[in-house]
């Protein structure tokens, strides 16, 4: 009958029935140890491939899943029977039913070892006889290598889902095999190694075996989020290994074959395996540094002849190999210091064939800026110059003794570096094919590649500097004679951002170029300003007079249109020459006075960047980027609290505060939206202590537009003027937290002007776009809060908040804020969602600050708790399927709901009952939810509401939920349990969940509700046992342990459980 069933199934599944077909599955498989026969007389008599394949599987699932209900008879027949089948049947199973009988095996074998972990010697010996036996054996070498292979890769992993065996346990087993079985196999596999010269069937099979799985496997002790597939994998290997991996005879038999008859295949797992040895380090090395140096030049020869083979005519199809070879260069520089590189005995021509190499990619770069494979390539070896062969070179500067050879070793370097830096810039220069303008290129050249080829070029700063001058004048004179070209700008964009990179300090990971320079004292003795500082000064000159004369171009209407992007460069390149040279951090250095008047003091700097920034502010106020950039720029110097006396006397910081000051805006009424607040934001801090002539007029212009709300609600542009002072107001707002001095008047400003705000929500109540302005700004005060001068503004500012909340909530309702349905990926937000995503992101900073105990012993905190239970009576008034598939809207409400329940539990059930059948319905539906973050913040609420119902019951003799409600919420969670794939960090709060809700309900009802979510699965009596086994773990537990850590480490156990016996 089961013979039957199997064939059936398999003819299903040559028809295409799949459903069909897994309807037999799971039939079958509940007959446990009764359908193994039937599936191994399939294996052996049957020739129908899917019928054969079926029965594999059936084997396959009753391994994994019955594994420990099966005796010891039924356990070794199954771990005998796929090497029986695959050494009579081999040449008549489908690749696919062997690979199942092999995986079939490597299962046995690793839940074997899980059980008889006692007695593993004997159990290894007997274990992996036969599939080395199989390797030694030419008729069945193929089989044996594949065998070993799936063999490997099932003890490397340590997924929890596939044998259901805890990652803790796998990786012993893991550390076990390593010791016990993987020398057996890599003695057999170093012993196969001077046959690779020998073209044969077998040789692809044991390359994949070598390259795959012996150089990929990971030889240390690892952690649970380790990635050992990654590009970077790194050999870190024992001093037990050194016969294997420090043998040259491997490097040369690889390299010998790659020059004999090989396919393509083959060709790419020798180059693939010369890569891997290039990750060797560890403890594997244990004599002097010359063994070191000695194995890193002889692997680094093999790459590079790999990276000329390549190179020699280079196409697309040698772009796999060019890639391969420069991820092996980047390994060496990875596992092997800088001293090692110079001490390599042939140094000086390996690094001139690598730099010659690099400015190769470069050249071809230029011809095909698009090719992805010469990116990848030139980005590795920027990495591997600007950190290990950067480090040689400082290394060597280092050395207080001259040591024979290290003069020359410095002068190479830096004209390899010169090199580089030339023949890259160049190549992207004179590349006819750069087009930034579908941002292609933009990703091409890369802040990371810009950030390293500048690196290189900080150590040859006479080559780089000098190429960047005159590139730049070039373009200048391109500019002033019009003979521009069609990629004129792209190419002006390049050079700008290489030279920023440069000169500044991009991130305040190091100092600026200047003071670099003049750490060589020398250059204190010389006369003038040295040459390489005076091509900083050049460049700087340069980008002030390109900046403005392409405004200029832009303000005088010629037609000639000015690249936006190269406009957002050039600011960007403006705000790090601020916060690099104008104060520089580094106040230490000693600057020469030749041109400190240029640089620290900068006068003349600083009124020209001001203006130049005023100018592209007014002129491309309509593009976000460029009023971005231009902020930025402005702000460079505002938040330097030595700076804004300075801006007070400024009279280009004074010309653009008078423009801003204006009521409407001069400026602010063209910019985004954004802009806005941050230019207003700017100039408050930059002003110093007479910001405050900006805040009368900001006033004087909302009472204004209040005193006529019939033509506000009529014309579009008071509207539009009205959302332009409330952006300044923000602004006003977020610059008290830079500046500290002024909090206790600007909030003093603001709070005078609260009930202007909660009239404004009143009167533009229908106005979505006020009321979530207003809301976006009483967002930015919460979040501020560790600014606030005093509880007493605190309590102002929430007092606020409640009376904009009770506007809100008064005037929307289910109909008002009806959310259109939203899928993710088609997210259309409307008006009411973004007025109910600002609304939740206020109530969310609220109880973040009650959650962290900010608001101290006064009434802030009652107040604020009020704010967010009369927020969420409103959010939960409209709550519906829309609202809570709406992809938008989810994370912040769940996140809401998760704080606010941890918090104000007991309030929250004195709702009434038509809005507490809404919060369940919320919970119950979020509990459901594919997203993680989202399943786990409902299994807290979930929690906190049955703490919240336990205390009720104790402290007052009923419950606010009744009891079909909990049971309806917990079968829930327990069909979470037992059926979904739960992530390891779901298991605390699941499991606190089911904690509360038994510790609620009680044991009997629990068991009762689970027996019935079970519903006759096959494993039901395991599950259930599982399930007990966590709370008589509580019951013996000690008075000093905590209930819910013991109830947590056994719930693990439970899910762990229910993984293992999934179907």
């Amino acid at each position: 009958m089961g013979v039957q069933k199997l064939v059936e199934a398999g003819d299903l599944l040559s028809m295409g029935k799949t459903r069909e077909a897994e309807t037999i599955m799971t039939e079958v498989t509940r007959q446990q140890g009764a359908i193994m026969p039937a599936a191994f007389d399939v294996l052996m008599n049957h020739d129908n491939p899917y019928a054969q394949f079926f029965a594999a599987e059936v084997l396959k699932k009753i391994v994994v899943r019955d594994w420990k209900t099966l005796n010891t008879d039924q356990r070794n027949t199954l771990i005998g029977f796929p090497l029986t089948c695959l050494e009579t049947r081999y040449n008549k199973l489908q690749p696919n039913t062997r690979q199942y009988l092999q995986q079939l095996y490597a299962s046995c074998m690793k839940l074997s070892w899980e059980l008889e972990s006692h007695s593993l010697g004997q159990l290894v010996s007997s274990m992996m006889e036969k599939p080395i036996g199989y390797c030694n054996a030419e008729e069945s070498r193929e089989m044996g290598q594949s065998l070993l292979a799936t063999i490997i890769t099932e003890f490397g992993s340590t997924d929890e889902s596939h044998l259901g065996i805890p990652w803790k346990l796998s990786e012993l087993l893991r550390e076990s095999f390593q010791h016990l079985a993987l020398p057996q196999i890599i003695t057999w596999v170093w012993s196969q190694m001077p046959l690779l010269n020998k073209p044969s069937r077998h040789r692809e099979g044991y390359l994949r075996l070598f390259s795959e799985q012996i150089l990929s496997w990971e030889y240390s002790k690892r952690h649970p989020d380790d990635d050992i597939h990654s590009d970077s994998h790194i050999l870190k290997l024992d001093a037990n290994w050194r016969e294997y991996f420090l043998n040259p005879i491997t490097i040369n038999s690889l390299m010998e074959s790659l020059k004999g008859e090989t396919s393509q295949s083959e060709q790419c797992l020798m180059q693939e395996a010369i890569v891997q040895m290039c990750g060797v380090s560890g403890k594997i090395f244990q004599s002097s540094n010359e063994e070191r140096s000695n194995w890193l030049s002889y692997l680094l020869d093999a790459v590079l002849m790999l990276m000329e083979s390549s190179l020699s005519n280079y196409s697309e199809n040698s772009g796999p190999l060019l890639l391969r070879s420069c991820r092996g260069v980047c390994k060496l520089s990875r596992v092997h210091n800088s001293n090692l590189w110079y001490s390599m005995p042939s140094f000086s021509k390996q690094v001139t064939n690598l730099s010659n190499m690099t400015q190769h990619i470069s050249i071809e770069l230029g011809k095909r800026p698009g090719d992805t494979y010469l990116l990848e390539s030139i980005d590795l070896l920027l990495q591997v110059w600007s950190t290990n062969l950067i480090d040689v070179l400082d290394d060597l500067y280092s050395l207080t003794n001259d040591i024979k050879g290290t003069t020359e070793q410095k002068k190479i370097l830096k004209e390899a570096c010169s090199g580089i830096f030339v023949s890259y810039l160049s190549g992207q220069v004179k590349s006819p094919s750069i087009d930034i303008a579908d941002e292609a290129h933009e990703e091409e050249f890369s802040d990371n590649t810009q950030s390293l080829l500048a690196h290189i070029g900080r150590h040859v700063p006479d080559v780089s500097l000098g190429l960047l001058d005159n590139l730049l004048q070039e373009s200048l004179s391109q500019l002033s004679s019009g003979s521009v070209g069609p990629n004129y700008f792209d190419v002006l964009n390049v050079i700008i951002k290489v030279g920023t990179s440069l000169i500044t300090d991009p991130n305040d990971s190091e100092v600026p170029l200047i003071p670099i320079l003049l750490s060589d004292f020398s250059r204190h003795q010389e006369e003038g300003i040295p040459e390489d500082i005076n091509g900083v000064m050049i460049f700087s000159k340069l980008i002030f007079i390109l900046s403005e004369t392409l405004l200029d171009i832009s303000s005088s209407q010629s037609g000639f249109t000015v690249s936006p992007l190269v406009m957002s460069t050039l600011l960007k390149c403006l705000s790090r020459f601020v916060s690099s040279y104008l104060f520089p951090d580094s106040a230490n250095i000693d600057v020469p006075p030749v041109f400190t008047a240029a640089f620290q003091n900068g006068e003349g700097s600083r009124e020209r960047i001001i203006t130049i920034a005023h100018r592209a502010l007014a002129i491309f106020a309509h593009d976000i980027t460029v009023a971005d950039c231009a902020i930025k720029a402005l702000k460079s110097f505002a938040v330097k609290a030595e700076m804004q006396k300075v801006l007070s006397t400024s009279q280009a910081w004074t010309r653009l505060a008078a423009d801003e000051a204006m009521s409407g805006s001069v400026i602010g009424s063209r910019l985004p939206m954004s802009c806005r607040r941050g230019l207003m934001e700017t100039l408050c801090l930059g002003s110093g202590d007479k910001y405050q002539y900006l805040l009368p007029a900001i006033e004087q212009a909302v009472k204004t537009l209040l005193d006529k709300p019939e033509i506000l609600q009529s014309d579009n542009e008071f509207i539009f003027k009205l959302q332009i002072e409330l952006e300044r107001i923000r602004g006003v707002c977020l610059s008290s937290i830079h500046a500290t001095e002024r909090q206790a008047s600007v909030y003093g400003w603001v709070q005078g002007i609260f009930p202007l705000l909660v009239q404004l929500a009143s009167t533009f109540h229908n106005r979505k776009d006020i009321v979530v302005t207003l809301f976006e700004l009483l967002d930015d005060l919460v979040r501020a809060q560790n600014s606030f001068s005093s509880p007493e503004h605190v309590s102002v500012l929430f007092d606020c908040s409640l009376s904009m909340i009770k506007v809100y909530s008064k005037h929307s309702s289910a109909a008002s804020l009806k959310i259109s349905s939203a899928r993710s990926g088609e997210v259309e937000e409307d008006e009411n969602v973004t007025t109910l995503l600002s609304v939740i992101s206020l109530l969310n900073h609220i109880v973040e600050w009650d959650t962290l105990g900010c608001f101290g012993s006064n009434n802030t905190g009652q107040l604020g708790g009020d704010v967010v239970l009369i927020g969420i009576h409103g959010l939960l008034s409209v709550i519906s399927e829309d609202f809570l598939s709406h992809p938008s809207l989810v994370q912040g409400f769940y996140r809401l709901l998760d704080g606010s329940l941890a918090l104000y539990s007991s309030k929250i059930l004195s709702y009434p009952q038509q809005l507490i059948d809404k919060l369940i319905y919320s919970i119950h539906f979020g509990l459901r939810s594919p997203q993680g973050d989202i399943m786990r913040a409902c299994n807290r609420c979930l929690k906190s509401l049955c703490d919240a119902n336990r205390s009720a019951q104790q402290q007052a003799g009923h419950v606010p939920l009744d009891v079909a409600t909990m049971t309806a919420l917990m079968k829930v969670t327990f069909q979470l349990s037992v059926f979904e794939r739960l992530p390891r960090s779901a298991f605390p709060d699941v499991g606190g969940a089911v904690f509360a809700l038994v510790r609620l309900m009680g044991t009997d009802t629990s068991i009762n509700v689970l027996r019935e979510v079970c519903d006759n699965h096959p494993y039901t009596n395991n599950i259930l046992q599982s399930f007990m086994e966590c709370f008589n773990a509580i019951s013996s537990s000690t008075p000093k342990q905590s209930e819910s850590v013991v109830f947590d480490k056994s719930f693990e156990s439970f899910l762990l459980t229910c993984l293992a016996v999934r179907m």
